[in-house]
């Protein structure tokens, strides 16, 4: 909701409350207070990203919707501003939907830096709400509520080591060139200083009025100090962004809805005529049906779900471009719609009336000013969409390191960076990015592992594990570091204690399938094959798209003697992963152990095609050309093998059966003699 200034000496409104002074204090100037503690329990039976869907679905997307009942259920407004409620829901509906099919970046940044100003204009709304109503203003107080109100609420993003590298990302995702570290340096300077001067010339204005014998209206101070601090609250002092965004975006919904929903019982009352009949039905009856207009919030909010549970790609993202559309129609709508300035307005939120009238409505309602002002906004994205579409964007790596570079204070960032670096196998860069992390937020698990794999990558084995005990010790209800403690026990050749944090790991419920897998070929190792089946299972289930758990519970199943079961998962792994040769080895074996003699050759085929050097793929082969009578492939074959590897014991023992076959037996004895050790 936005505002625009009354004039001074404005007639004091009948009470300083809008609604009730218990009611004005819960629903729109102390509400933090209640939200805050409602958040707390909420986190109690649901995740962060759960409690964040349900805000953005319920809350963000729902409350757009009773904006547009008034837009398009009073008359009189829908008169003034024809063109524009016509116009604007078809134009930004096409252009969403292709921005968002189209893959462009500059669509996201426009709702978020748009959604800024729209939070801090319905805050300002309220505080001139309450400066209205409690009288005892300068000429400037307007002027000057928006000022601070605007520098804090953007000030509160570039200062955030959270918000404003997420706005980053945004202008870079869109085609934008990357900021250096010393133009965030800049603007952060220039963010502090309109804070300061805004609060300075805001408090400079406070004292002049008492001084005059002008008393402040209470409230209006009371909802600058609740919504600003609250503001930065969520936005420059909570690390985590979901749970900021939530956070101000119940409190804004809260506010929104309520005004909302007595604007338009005050307007049914004073003009009855002017509303449509369901706006009147809705609005005009009785208090009793505040649960309707709370359901059509939440059945609007709910198109969210619905989007994102569209399973066809284009669809489901023309599908989230019509809703971004509808993001930026309530804020577009909320411009103009709920100025306080317009005498309509006024009488609704009960207020005296005063300010200049409304201007009569033209054929063309936009204007030429109104059309500088669309254009004003709407160019700078449909460069960066033309940039992206022409030039392309950074990648994700090079936006990393710059971005860490830019904020060296910021954990989350450096690990980001600690990530990307890991991932492209540069560990001496991952080390300094974790060990930065560390440096900003001491004992964060994260960075902690983060930093053990570094290390380990480094072939420092030692060290990294000393840093995953580390994390294990602070996040003990934790999987992951004693996983990786177990690994590196491994790399250091203490099998028996890396057993023992493997267990540990599983018995935490690790849901990656690591540590069963581990567990499998340690369990493997000793011949304990019955464990290992076990072991192999859970690390398929966990892992359903890996051939490793495959082969290995394949791999335990024949030692049991169960070949048939075994073909299963070596088929199964060799789907998965088409070219290990240790799948198509074991399973010819398995097939030769079940007599499918000419299967058994086809997989030992696949193994050497997997892998030429494949020396006793090759020589299992030689085995069943021996069986098949071709005694003289099998011999070739064999000369191969032993040509590679001239120590290979079973190799001279079957060329000194191929040999004989052919009836080559003085050969055969040499080669046989090999075997026992004789020259």
């Amino acid at each position: 909701m936005s505002a625009t200034a009354t004039a001074a000496g404005a007639p004091r409104a009948a009470s300083p409350f809008i609604l009730s002074p218990l009611r004005d204090l819960a629903l729109f100037v102390v509400t933090p207070a209640l939200v805050l503690p409602a958040f707390w329990l909420a986190r109690q039976a649901a995740s962060v990203e759960q409690i964040a869907l349900f805000v953005a679905s319920f809350g963000a997307l729902g409350h757009h919707l009773p904006g547009m009942l008034r837009a398009y259920g009073d008359r009189a407004l829908f008169r003034r501003f024809r063109t524009r409620f016509l116009v604007a829901p078809l134009v930004l509906a096409a252009a969403c939907v292709f921005a968002n099919v189209k893959g462009f970046g500059s669509l996201a940044l426009l709702v978020y830096l748009w959604g800024v100003w729209h939070g801090m204009m319905q805050t300002f709304g309220f505080v001139r709400i309450y400066g209205a109503r409690g009288g005892g203003e300068s000429p400037w107080a307007s002027r000057l509520d928006f000022a601070l109100c605007a520098s804090f609420f953007y000030g509160a993003v570039v200062l955030s080591d959270t918000r404003l590298p997420h706005v980053l990302k945004l202008l870079s995702e869109a085609g934008a060139p990357l900021l250096p570290p010393a133009a965030v340096a800049g603007l952060r300077v220039f963010a502090k200083s309109a804070i300061a001067v805004a609060a300075l010339l805001w408090l400079l204005d406070l004292a002049r009025g008492l001084a005059a014998g002008r008393r402040p209206a209470p409230l209006r101070l009371l909802t600058v100090a609740t919504s600003l601090g609250f503001w930065w609250y969520t936005n420059a002092s909570l690390a985590d962004m979901l749970v900021g965004i939530a956070l101000f975006e119940v409190f804004h919904d809260v506010q929104y809805l309520t005004i909302v929903w007595m604007f338009n019982r005050n307007r049914a009352k004073q003009a009855p005529g002017e509303l449509a009949s369901w706006l009147r039905f809705l609005f005009g009856r009785s208090g009793a049906l505040a649960g309707v207009y709370v359901g059509l919030v939440f059945a609007y909010g709910g198109l969210n779900l619905g989007a994102r549970a569209v399973g066809e790609e284009t669809l489901r993202a023309a599908l989230l471009g019509v809703l971004a559309a509808s993001a930026l129609l309530h804020f577009y709508f909320d411009s103009f719609i709920w100025k306080v300035r317009d005498s309509e307005t006024r009488r609704g939120l009960g207020l005296a009336e005063a300010g200049p009238a409304a201007r009569p409505a033209t054929a063309f309602s936009f204007g030429l000013g109104h059309a500088a002002r669309w254009v004003a906004v709407a160019l700078p994205f449909v460069l960066l969409a033309a940039a992206q579409a022409t030039t392309g964007v950074v990648s994700a790596d090079e936006r990393s390191r710059a971005l860490a570079a830019a904020f060296p204070q910021s954990p989350a960032l450096q690990l980001e960076w600690g990530d990307a670096a890991l991932a492209r196998g540069d560990g001496e860069t991952a080390r300094v990015a974790y060990e930065r992390a560390l440096a900003a937020r001491p004992g964060d698990v994260r960075a902690l592992v983060g930093l053990g794999l570094a290390l380990a990558r480094l072939e420092r084995p030692a060290e990294a594990r000393e840093r995953f005990a580390e994390a294990a010790r602070r996040a003990p209800e934790s999987a992951e570091p004693k996983l990786n403690e177990g690994v590196a026990l491994l790399v250091l050749g203490r099998p028996a204690e890396a057993e023992r944090q493997f267990r540990e790991a599983a018995a935490l419920g690790d849901e990656s399938g690591q540590a069963a897998l581990q567990l499998g070929r340690l369990t493997a190792a000793r011949r304990s094959w019955g464990e290992a089946a076990g072991w192999f299972q859970l690390a398929a289930r966990a892992q359903p798209q890996a051939a490793g758990p495959r082969l290995g519970l394949a791999d335990a199943l024949a030692a049991t003697g169960r070949p048939d079961q075994a073909l299963q998962h070596y088929a199964e792994a060799v789907r998965l992963e088409p070219q290990l040769a240790e799948a198509h080895y074991n399973m010819g074996n398995a097939l030769a152990a079940l007599g499918q003699a000419d299967a058994a050759r086809a997989a030992f085929d696949a193994a050497i095609a997997a892998r030429p050097g494949f020396m006793e793929a090759r020589h299992n082969r030689a085995v069943i050309l021996l069986a098949r009578g071709r005694a003289a492939e099998a011999e070739a074959e064999l000369r191969t093998v032993l040509a590679t590897r001239p120590d290979y014991t079973a190799a001279w023992r079957t060329l000194a059966a191929a040999l004989a076959a052919q009836g080559r037996h003085r050969e055969a004895q040499e080669a046989a003699a090999r075997v026992a050790g004789r020259t």
